[in-house]
């Protein structure tokens, strides 16, 4: 049997919350807010480390263990984090794009084209910048596809460990972590339809954006266990340190978690006013792009049929099933996040409708939560469904792609060149990568 200090746990999940944004505030604001900044991230640190007990312990057996680790490793050797098979999705691209950037220029990243009033690199980095500086100290640039592996390792055991144990889900979690929606599969596997409200499997989110689903489990385990103890006291700070990762996940949590227990949180204390600090400067970086947002009310209303399949199958029959299991407030929270996935599902903002595909992440995760909870842990069933599973979602993402190794220095490297040059004229990856130089970040608060 092995017992984990359930406080450690935590305390290492902040920690990886919270060292991308305190890389940044060290490597790419000026010096003066640097120093301001930095200090009181530090100082929060150790007091968020020193608040806890670490009396509390989980446990659980050396094979489950063993077991968990062998499927996390599985899931992400299929997503192709680490180059171990095909890449696929923004997997290949924008991510190798993003390390070529930080791995191969110094920070922060600054274009100096006169023709162009883009020039700061400017990017979701939380995911990226632990794995980029540690490379880049100790020259290990051909060994970052190794680093990547390990570092999602890290966090999707740490997570999946804890939602085994202290959510007592048993290998129950897996049914939250594959499909995110029953009519997925009917769409993907049956109709062999595109999804353009987009709401992925697990697997395929993991290939698409790793740093969304990451995120999204790390801030479920804070946000659950602040919900139990009724403790709200660091909830802001943590998505301060989270919108640096997605900020749309963060909108996806905070409408679940922090809306209905706004009135509870007492929003003028120090910690609170210096998360809400942390949090302008990342809107500040991030929105000095041209990136055309735009609104509308469903993204493609002639397949409105598939979101009535959404509705039907995710939102009223599996809901029905499972009605009677629901009792008091957990009746209530279930309703109130069938509801907001409803309205999300209609609602297209973004440059690629970026509020549903991303906020819905969470979201999605937190209902099968609720849900899962509720099977009853028959063993046979259990382990015949996620097999199934494991089989359909693994095997959608194999099919037309040959399973080679990717050694991701040559893609890296092979970007170099294009970095500055080509790419920097595309009006396209400029309002995605770079922002305008006379913007208020730029001018204020960069350090170039």
């Amino acid at each position: 049997m092995i017992k984990l200090n359930f406080d450690l746990l935590l305390s290492i999940l902040f920690f990886i919350l919270f060292i991308p944004l305190f890389i940044f505030v060290i490597f790419w604001l000026n010096i003066y807010a640097s120093i301001v900044i930095g200090t009181l991230m530090m100082y929060f640190l150790i007091q968020y480390i020193l608040k806890g007990k670490y009396t509390e312990f989980i446990e659980l057996k050396y094979e489950n263990f063993i077991l968990l680790l062998v499927i996390n490793g599985y899931i992400i050797y299929c997503c192709g984090i680490g180059g171990f098979t095909e890449q696929k999705f923004d997997l290949n691209l924008r991510s190798n794009l993003v390390w070529s950037h930080l791995i191969l220029h110094d920070w922060p990243v600054v274009i100096n084209h006169n023709f162009s009033i883009y020039d700061h690199f400017s990017y979701y980095l939380g995911y990226f910048l632990p794995i980029s500086l540690f490379v880049k100290s100790f020259g290990l640039i051909n060994s970052i596809s190794f680093f990547e592996f390990f570092w999602v390792l890290l966090i999707l055991q740490t997570t999946t460990l804890i939602l085994f144990a202290k959510e007592r889900l048993s290998f129950k979690l897996y049914l939250i972590l594959l499909p995110n929606g029953l009519f997925w599969l009917i769409d993907q596997f049956l109709l062999n339809n595109s999804v353009p409200i987009r709401f992925f499997s697990f697997f395929t989110n993991l290939a698409h954006g790793p740093q969304q689903v990451l995120c999204s489990l790390i801030l479920i385990i804070f946000f659950q266990q602040m919900k139990k103890n009724k403790d709200y006291t660091w909830m802001f700070f943590i998505c301060a340190l989270s919108f640096f990762w997605s900020p749309f996940v963060t909108f996806g949590i905070g409408i679940i978690y922090v809306l209905p227990v706004l009135s509870k949180i007492k929003i003028l204390s120090f910690l609170n006013l210096f998360s809400v600090s942390i949090g302008l400067v990342m809107i500040l970086y991030y929105s000095n792009k041209n990136l055309n947002y735009h609104f509308s009310i469903l993204s493609n209303p002639a397949s409105f049929h598939r979101y009535f399949l959404f509705w039907l199958i995710d939102l009223v029959l599996l809901p029905l099933v499972f009605w009677k299991s629901f009792v008091g407030d957990s009746k209530k929270q279930f309703i109130y996040i069938i509801g907001v996935l409803a309205l999300i599902s209609l609602i297209n903002f973004g440059k690629y409708n970026d509020l549903m595909t991303k906020s819905a992440v969470p979201i999605l995760l937190i209902y099968y939560l609720n849900i899962v909870k509720q099977i009853p842990s028959n063993k046979i069933v259990l382990f015949s469904l996620i097999i199934f599973l494991f089989s359909l979602s693994s095997l959608k993402l194999s099919l037309n792609y040959q399973f080679r190794r990717i050694d991701n220095y040559k893609i890296i490297e092979s970007f170099k060149d294009k970095t500055f040059s080509d790419l920097v004229n595309d009006p396209v990856i400029n309002s995605q990568y770079y922002s305008n130089k006379n913007s208020l970040y730029n001018r204020y608060l960069s350090r170039k």
